[in-house]
């Protein structure tokens, strides 16, 4: 906002009649020390407020170009030219009717009012705000987010509203006026204090009309927050410099939570623009009790009487909006996937700082749902958390409270949000607020401790794994890339360097700084491998012993495992491994036979003829290789490889390892001499490929019959790999 001396902050809002939340936002901002222009088309409905000497009420007619036209007028008059600094669209009206029965005419109104009116008092008074460096507040709803019966034609007007207004923030900021989207839920106001409710005789849906009627009526909602308590949290929002999208009022998740699971939520109906959703629920006052709040499915939000405000920052905000760029320029090199209207805008989204409370748009219920469903869905492929300790650490006030393990959480539900049906819509709001809580512990001081590193280290290997699942490959391979330095720096390459362990929690905190050594090392071959990519972790320095059993360490039993090099080379096996191990040394196979590619490849263009050295490294490796394969047969089943999605993994990635090796093996035909030999080496690996492939082939028929929860991003990348050289 341009500089204003010592005068009041001016804000205009419609819809203001008694009883609603437009009538609680002139009361907040005036509380704030704002001067507050009230409007309503009925003036006399917002009366009390003149009486309360609270604000001034204007009339103002959303879908009238003329009653705009004389609203700017007076503004412009009674501001003495210094424009306007906050814009509330806050008018709106309702409509619940199943869309069978529902009057053309009167949607179009609904929308004129919600839709149109709204962008229509936005374009007249574009030039005070402008001028002024001003705020716009649009109230929308939770209900433009998601679908609800008998409510179709209302919904649709609120979704329009919020792409409008998520729109207006882009194309309005370079003019210097930021836009704040308030995503309202259930609140108390008079919205459904209208006249009777009745169906058409020859409706569908007669005989039913007594459960539509308490839906139109406000009777299904229940435990609603105060108008005043949601204001005064829409004040602070506008007041310390928000933008983008906040949701206030009753939490969407409880919506999508009470979701039945046959009614599977598309992710094409998530809003592009809501990645950058922000989500806070945590300043509400103490008598609210969000743990009891009951939400029907059909319930609706109330919209009439939402306001829209969004103030300028006030002189000293907690962060100010000129800094903000600045501080989310250094949160990561890999943007959230969105619009490229907002990249092309450097727009980053907002949350406040520090951000150490639990995850901002989930319930207790909501997270704890969360939890189960990446235990039983993302464990399983990214096993790196021992359950019992992590539920431990979650009850214990240092660790609720730190910001790396905040990080590890929003990173761990964004994932089984997206393995998940009912929380589908949270997935990149989750996703977005990940990525800002690893943006202010990563630069936050003091995180020097090792299980700081550590969450942070397992978080950023989780937000890499949905990218790779949701984003492109270099948004993915920029997060591995941060997951792999903090590994460095934690040297969990040597983390058996000191000896073995003594007790129960001693092994379990090792073996989780095993595994999470183990997952970004097996995230780095994959990468590599699908990119033709250098390997980053180097394998020679390794002193960390492989993953122990999935039994042993869920139960802390200590065991003691042998190391990687230990296994590669013993001509029979020295214990019988889990398939974690076994997909960690094909993964390491691969990534040889990648290394060997490249460096015969780069000897090449150095010293113009190949290595000396090439069929001696190709006949150590295709001993490694074969060995391997034919104790993994003979240790697992083909019975037990198609009915455990991991043993599949692991055997495909075995296969995969074949393949690759054969494609690198074979020599160039100009750097042998075409003997007898050479032809044979020829054909042996093409016959050893094919029959690699076959299998790859059938084994992608058996991860068909796998649910898609049970299915990660390591199938489909050893598949994508596999695809693109058959």
């Amino acid at each position: 906002m341009a500089e204003k001396n010592d005068r009041k902050p001016t804000v205009l809002i419609t819809g203001c009649s008694q009883g609603g939340l437009g009538f609680a936002l002139s009361q907040a901002f005036a509380n704030a020390g704002c001067r507050v222009f009230a409007t309503a088309r009925d003036p006399t409905k917002a009366a009390s407020l003149v009486g309360d000497n609270v604000c001034e009420i204007l009339p103002l007619d959303v879908t009238s170009k003329e009653s705009i036209d004389a609203c700017v007028s007076k503004v412009r008059h009674e501001t003495g030219g210094n424009g306007l600094d906050i814009l509330v669209n806050n008018a709106g009206i309702g409509l619940t009717v199943p869309l069978l029965d529902t009057s053309i005419d009167d949607a179009k109104r609904m929308f004129d009012v919600n839709v149109w009116g709204m962008l229509a008092v936005t374009q007249a008074f574009a030039p005070l705000l402008i001028e002024a460096k001003g705020v716009i507040l649009n109230i929308s709803s939770v209900a433009g987010a998601v679908c609800m019966a008998w409510q179709g034609a209302y919904n649709s007007s609120k979704t329009a509203m919020t792409f409008l207004s998520e729109t207006l923030r882009m194309e309005m900021r370079p003019l210097g006026v930021r836009v704040v989207t308030a995503m309202v839920g259930e609140i108390e106001t008079g919205f459904y204090n209208h006249g009777t409710f009745s169906l058409p005789p020859d409706s569908h849906y007669k005989s039913i009309e007594a459960i539509i009627r308490k839906q139109s009526t406000g009777e299904m909602q229940v435990n609603n927050e105060k108008a005043w308590v949601t204001a005064r949290n829409l004040v602070n929002d506008v007041l310390s410099g928000r933008s983008g999208q906040v949701w206030r009022g009753a939490a969407l998740e409880k919506r999508l939570g009470e979701q039945s699971g046959d009614d599977d939520f598309d992710k094409g109906d998530s809003a592009t623009c809501w990645g950058e959703a922000q989500f806070d629920i945590d300043d509400r006052s103490d008598n609210d009790d969000w743990g009891s709040v009951v939400l029907s499915e059909g319930d609706a939000p109330p919209h009439a009487s939402h306001s829209t405000y969004d103030l300028p920052a006030p002189p000293n905000p907690s962060i100010p909006e000129n800094e903000l760029d600045s501080i989310l320029k250094l949160r990561t090199a890999i943007p959230a996937p969105q619009p490229a209207c907002i990249a092309a805008m450097g727009h980053a989204p907002y949350l406040p700082s520090p951000c150490n409370t639990p995850a901002t748009i989930t319930t207790p219920l909501a997270r704890a749902d969360l939890d189960e469903l990446y235990f039983d869905r993302i464990h399983v492929f990214m096993p790196a958390l021992q359950r019992r300790r992590y539920f431990s650490r979650s009850r214990r006030a240092a660790d609720a409270a730190s910001q790396p393990y905040s990080c590890l959480q929003s990173a761990m539900w964004t994932l089984a949000a997206a393995m998940s049906s009912q929380f589908q819509q949270l997935c990149q709001p989750l996703y977005s607020e990940t990525l800002q809580r690893l943006s202010h512990a990563t630069y936050a001081q003091g995180l020097d401790e090792t299980t700081a590193r550590l969450d942070l280290a397992r978080a950023w290997i989780l937000v890499a794994v949905y990218e790779f699942m949701h984003a492109s490959f270099e948004s993915a391979w920029a997060s591995a890339g941060r997951a792999i330095r903090l590994v460095q720096l934690l040297r969990l390459n040597v983390v058996d360097a000191s000896g073995a362990d003594d007790d129960a929690d001693s092994f379990i905190e090792k073996e989780e700084s095993r595994r999470t050594f183990w997952a970004a090392f097996c995230l780095d071959r994959f990468s590599c491998v699908l990119k033709g990519l250098p390997l980053t972790l180097n394998e020679q320095p390794i002193c960390t012993r492989l993953p122990c059993p999935e039994e042993a360490f869920q139960s802390g039993k200590p065991v003691v495992m042998p190391f990687l090099s230990e296994v590669v080379a013993a001509d029979a096996p020295i214990v019988v491994l889990s398939p974690l191990a076994e997909s960690v040394i094909f993964t390491t196979l691969w990534g040889r036979t990648l290394y060997y590619q490249q460096l015969s490849a780069a000897q090449l263009l150095s010293c113009g003829i190949p290595s000396t050295d090439f069929r001696d490294r190709q006949l150590q490796l295709n001993s490694l290789v074969s060995r391997r394969m034919l104790q993994f047969q003979q240790t697992y089943s083909t019975a037990a490889v198609e009915s455990d999605s991991m043993l599949l993994f692991t055997s495909i990635i075995a296969q995969a390892t074949v393949l690759a090796f054969c494609n690198a093996a074979e020599p160039p035909a100009d750097s042998v001499p075409a003997s007898d030999r050479f032809m044979d080496d020829v054909l042996g690996y093409q016959w050893r490929a094919r029959v690699a492939a076959k299998e790859i082939a059938r084994l992608a028929d058996s991860h068909m019959q796998f649910s898609v929860f049970k299915v990660s991003i390591p199938h489909t990348s050893a598949l994508s790999w596999n695809n693109d050289r058959t």
